[in-house]
């Protein structure tokens, strides 16, 4: 079943709601909906081609990102994204994201595909295997502390960006997705499973 939107359920007081829906309006760019997949529960199944979702996000500082995800074998050799912030809308825009939680494709663990921090560059924790292993990654980016980012992929050591690498303020999202212009390589979606995604300020 393709999947057009994906409301944000958290109530309505702050810090909990800054997010609104993950929206597709184009069926044959949506994800499809899978049973069972991750812990017996539903997740959503993203081709690697052509699904995302997007929507509005407003954080004008710090964030945190977590998401449950089970990769497939495919990853661009800079990242494919998971979760991603932008700057602006990515439809209209032209860019790449500003910070987020992305996949890459490596040949340096079991699979081929490790998870990757995107900001202004990218870091990436290169010993936790992601394809066919479901995980959750957990994202910081303070730009206030030494360390402007933080990666905790299940058992990964802590990837830290320098300071400075914290990126513009959000005011959108994308799941699955992470860049909008040939300059950045179009595209770059994701292959895989995300069963759930919490964004903080």
């Amino acid at each position: 079943t393709s999947v057009s939107s994906w409301r944000n359920s958290a109530p309505p007081s702050p810090g909990l709601s800054l997010c609104g829906p993950a929206m597709q309006n184009r069926t044959s760019k949506a994800p499809k909906r899978v049973a069972a997949r991750i812990n017996g529960l539903p997740a959503l199944s993203f081709d690697g081609n052509s699904a995302y979702l997007s929507g509005s996000c407003n954080i004008s500082g710090p964030k945190t990102i977590i998401a449950v995800v089970e990769s497939g074998t495919r990853a661009d050799t800079c990242c494919s994204g998971v979760v991603t912030t932008w700057g602006a809308d990515p439809e209209g825009s032209v860019g790449a994201s500003t910070n987020g939680i992305a996949l890459k494709r490596t040949g340096s663990v079991a699979g081929g595909v490790a998870a990757v921090l995107d900001f202004a560059g990218e870091n990436n924790c290169g010993i936790v295997p992601m394809a066919g292993v479901p995980r959750i990654l957990a994202a910081k980016f303070d730009d206030t502390d030494a360390a402007s980012g933080l990666l905790f992929a299940d058992s990964c050591p802590d990837v830290v960006v320098p300071r400075g690498g914290l990126g513009h303020p959000s005011t959108h999202f994308a799941l699955g997705w992470r860049a909008s212009d040939p300059s950045h390589g179009a595209g770059r979606y994701l292959d895989g499973l995300v069963a759930e995604v919490l964004i903080y300020d």
